[in-house]
């Protein structure tokens, strides 16, 4: 997918832009706790597509609290790494879990897309190589 700046370079206005186009950002897990995992921020130029590298097995990071309903994030985890473990922020729940719960990625070749369905849910799905 197209970064939404490249779309607004070639002459999409910039609202639309935002909302088909995407951002990749690299960030490092931490933390075995929802408290602890690395926050993500919300999309502010589309969705975004995180590249992530723990330190440790199942270290986290924590889905956006403000991200509008709609919103996709995905999460790549860079080769070889250990597993990550992705969290909702605090309150919010992620497929049927409880609240506060994390989802652990079951091999570090799978990638995970996250999308908001509701002010309290996410949805996570996982691809790749088990």
């Amino acid at each position: 997918m197209a970064l939404a700046t490249d779309l607004m370079g070639v002459g999409m206005p910039q609202q639309q832009a935002s909302l088909v186009g995407t951002q990749i950002i690299s960030v490092n897990a931490a933390g075995t706790t929802q408290g602890g995992a690395t926050a993500l921020t919300a999309a502010t130029d589309g969705n975004v597509d995180y590249i992530v590298t723990p330190a440790s097995s199942q270290q986290g990071v924590r889905l956006p609290t403000n991200a509008p309903i709609g919103t996709v994030v995905s999460i790549y985890p860079t080769a070889g790494t250990p597993l990550i473990t992705i969290y909702p922020a605090s309150g919010q729940t992620l497929n049927i879990l409880s609240a506060d719960t994390g989802i652990a990625m079951t091999s570090a070749n799978k990638n995970a897309v996250a999308k908001r369905i509701s002010q309290t849910n996410w949805r996570v799905f996982f691809s790749g190589a088990s």
